[in-house]
């Protein structure tokens, strides 16, 4: 490329500005292969040079009457002010699901000097992912120079449980989120020489039945010459969303807790035990639907030697107990969710307790599922069912003289051990969080056999069930579920 039209400056000078953000605070230098392929040298000047350096160029003129002259040729560069915090670029997890650490850990690669061709200077300052890989494979090639029998997954853990957590940094007195930094920066050294083994490299807070929400067990091995007194510690971590705004500063000082079945114990030479741990995630009042997660770090911390630490994160909800389906209150210009709609020839009539519709009506409904689950099914049932469900449609009401009318087809079918009419739409396989709207005409259902049923005139209701995880196919309580208003069907 080329730059200042025809011109090929022999040297560019960027400057910073004031700014807020810290990650603009730091000095970034200017790679020189990206002006004339180097022919142009570039620099950079930071605060308060480059304030002083605008102002300056401003009251002699601007272009051309300023000049700034160097008295020598020797430059420094100045200390990074966020030097061992996890850059902005870096990409975040956790997986979702399962709740496994991405990224695992840490290692220097912001503002690396690097080599470089030599027809463009040899060496440059780089950022990225490309100069942080071989820093941790030149780690885990020194802890298996000295441990040649482990293996790919016993060298991680020891490394991520040495690491150093590292501070966020738009607020420097609280620990970076596990999903930005996993176990923190990684320490080669105090891997291959700590005296102390622990295990796993990282844990999932999250649901472990129904009922019972972050037990996790931990491994502690005493692997030195001396008897060995540890305790367990606990810290908090930053409390965050998987659904973030663009640009949204979600870190949060909100922590979860520890509870520890054994807080302080005592390992002899070769010794190892296993102890429980309870975490839970913060009690607030929080929007499920922006999937909120809780995390920090288990400390084991040994009478003489250097202290460890085990990253975790989770969700801050029970995932099994929270609403699978969106329910939106109705308002005069919006129909909630879930919504079923007959419409008119206008388009509108949505049903919110009591229609009757003529069968060749088309109808529509949608539902959003916020959850990632194994099962959703749509299914019709008598109007009159006794089934009962988490949510009925929204500002449902019977009318004063509802007469319920059985229909003219009869049901061949079970739902949960009540009667019902068949399938009408099925989702079965592990699906992400979705949106489900879907549209058609006649009411033509599965029954159980997995014959196609057109339905006769008569009142039916929707019945949305979206199984829990973990859940029972065959419980009714092991599903979210969602009973729609009756319908009439005309002939």
């Amino acid at each position: 490329m080329s730059c200042c039209g025809n011109t090929v400056p022999p040297y560019l000078l960027g400057f910073y500005g004031n700014d807020t953000n810290p990650y603009d605070l730091d000095y970034e230098s200017i790679l020189p292969y990206r002006f004339n392929n180097g022919s142009t040298q570039a620099y950079t000047v930071l605060e308060p040079d480059s304030d002083t350096f605008f102002s300056n160029y401003n009251a002699s003129g601007g272009y051309g009457k300023y000049k700034l002259f160097f008295g020598n040729s020797t430059y420094i560069n100045p200390k990074q002010g966020l030097g061992g915090i996890v850059d902005s670029y870096s990409d975040w997890g956790p997986i979702r699901l399962t709740y496994e650490l991405k990224p695992q850990i840490a290692a220097p690669g912001g503002h690396i000097l690097s080599t470089f061709p030599e027809s463009i200077g040899s060496y440059g300052v780089i950022s990225g992912t490309s100069m942080a890989t071989p820093y941790i494979a030149g780690c885990f090639a020194l802890v298996k120079s000295q441990f040649p029998d482990w293996s790919v997954d016993e060298i991680l853990v020891a490394l991520q449980t040495t690491a150093q957590p590292t501070v966020w940094a738009y607020n420097q007195s609280m620990l970076a989120a596990t999903a930005q930094q996993g176990a923190g920066l990684v320490n080669v050294y105090e891997a291959i020489t700590t005296a102390t083994r622990v295990s796993p490299g990282q844990l999932a807070a999250t649901d472990n039945n129904s009922t019972s929400f972050g037990l996790v067990n931990i491994t502690v091995e005493n692997k030195g010459d001396s008897t060995q007194t540890y305790t367990l510690g606990h810290r908090g971590a930053g409390y965050t969303f998987e659904n973030v705004g663009y640009g949204e500063r979600d870190q949060m000082a909100n922590f979860g807790s520890a509870e520890f079945a054994t807080p302080t114990f005592e390992l002899e030479p070769g010794e190892t035990t296993e102890i429980p741990i309870r975490l839970s995630y913060p009690p607030l009042g929080i929007d499920v639907s922006r999937l909120p997660l809780f995390s920090g770090y288990i400390d084991v911390v040994p009478e003489t030697g250097v202290n460890l630490s085990i990253p975790y994160i989770g969700p801050g909800f029970s995932p099994y107990n929270m609403d699978y389906i969106t329910y939106l209150n109705a308002t005069p210009t919006y129909p909630g969710l879930p919504w079923l709609s007959f419409p008119n020839d206008s388009g509108t009539n949505y049903n919110d307790g009591f229609s009757s519709v003529d069968s060749s009506r088309q109808y529509s409904f949608s539902i959003h599922v916020q959850q990632f689950t194994n099962l959703s099914r749509v299914d019709i049932v008598p109007a009159n069912t006794t089934l009962k469900a988490h949510f009925n449609a929204a500002n449902f009401t019977f009318p004063s003289n509802y007469t319920y009318v059985p229909s003219t087809t009869q049901p061949s079918s079970t739902l949960f051990g009540e009667p019902s009419y068949g399938n009408l739409w099925i989702a079965q396989g592990l699906t992400q969080p979705e949106s489900i709207s879907l549209q058609g005409k006649g009411l033509k259902v599965k029954d159980d056999s997995g014959a196609s049923i057109t339905l006769g005139s008569g009142d039916y209701r929707w019945f949305f069930s979206i199984l829990r995880l973990g859940g029972d196919a065959t419980l009714l309580e092991d599903y979210d579920t969602w009973l729609g208003p009756i319908v009439r069907l005309l002939d």
